[in-house]
């Protein structure tokens, strides 16, 4: 055999190798499940490491990333009053403002079973501390439970004004784990 003959056999080779490479792994980024993406951020990446890693690769290589982002941005948080985050109308709220009070960081969600007791019991708590200026509540809405909490911002508020008479801070929809969570 001469030697382009070598190098061709060679290059076949290599290009049928990468080839087969390529769909495995082109498979493997593929999700068999529609699930996989909310199983992956509820941890069963970890729980369940041997379905997961062979069923929903793509989705655990999301999460996967996303934590790895969060834990690098956390190293930049010394405490609660290095973080910001958007209220309900989109402002930003700096939390170095919150230092030397107290501030009660809560999830609420408008469809969930108790949605009226935590409202009112939110609401008649802030009654009895919002003149001292020394309090503050910040009520983040989530929807990764259930789906308890469909609307947008705007429906949101409405809701917890209307119904509620909410006067205290009302933040952004956050989600609270998986690759998008909130660093706060």
């Amino acid at each position: 055999m001469n030697k382009l003959t070598m190098n061709w056999g060679l290059t076949i080779l290599i290009f049928f190798s990468i080839s087969l490479i390529w769909k495995d792994f082109a498979a493997a980024v593929e999700d068999a499940d529609e699930n996989c993406m909310r199983w992956a951020e509820s941890g069963e990446c970890e729980k369940n490491p041997r379905y997961m890693l062979n069923s929903c690769s793509k989705s655990c290589a999301i999460v996967a990333a996303g934590s790895s982002k969060a834990a690098e941005d956390l190293l930049a948080v010394s405490s609660f009053f290095d973080l910001s985050a958007n209220d309900i109308f989109g402002e930003s709220i700096d939390f170095k403002k919150f230092q030397g009070q107290i501030t009660i960081l809560v999830n609420v969600a408008s469809e969930c079973g108790y949605t009226d007791s935590h409202y009112r019991g939110l609401v008649q708590l802030w009654n009895e501390v919002k003149h001292t200026e020394q309090v503050n509540i910040l009520a983040f809405p989530c929807d990764q439970f259930g789906h308890q909490e469909p609307g947008t911002n705007e429906e949101i508020n409405e809701f917890a004004v209307e119904e509620y008479g909410v006067e205290f801070t009302m933040m952004e929809k956050i989600n609270v784990n998986g690759p998008s969570a909130s660093i706060v």
